[in-house]
């Protein structure tokens, strides 16, 4: 099992009680906890990609380099766009911005399917060639 997940939950569970703590104590240090942790969570999780990154350039040594790269690529960023836009509207829904935190996460659907185009598109290419 990977030992990400384990330094993801210690890392979220110690940030949680901190979180609590600071809220009896004062309201405005605990978002800026919150903050900071969910920064240092996404930190976390993008390290967590590089293996991916090595599978990528092992596949890339065996053959078709530019369609396998290019698929990487596309997954990455997707990844990224979601990624991005789960923290942002989670950082929203922590200020009481529920409305914005769902327009948030439309945006980033809709920019994922915007992504997808080029990709849906070859798909498409392909099978009209081989009928």
């Amino acid at each position: 099992m990977s030992e990400f997940i384990f330094k993801a939950c210690g890392l979220a569970v110690t940030a949680a009680m901190l979180i609590a703590l600071l809220k009896k104590w004062g309201a405005d240090l605990a978002v800026f906890t919150k903050i900071a942790a969910g920064v240092v969570m996404a930190a976390v999780c993008v390290g967590a990609v590089a293996p991916f990154v090595g599978y990528v350039s092992e596949l890339a040594d065996l053959g078709n380099q530019g369609e396998i790269l290019r698929a990487a690529e596309f997954m990455l960023r997707v990844l990224a766009v979601a990624l991005i836009t789960h923290v942002c509207a989670n950082i929203c829904r922590d200020c009481g911005e529920t409305t914005l935190a769902s327009y948030m996460e439309l945006g980033g659907k809709i920019e994922i399917v915007l992504l997808s185009i080029p990709m849906v598109k070859e798909i498409i290419s392909i099978s009209v060639e081989m009928l």
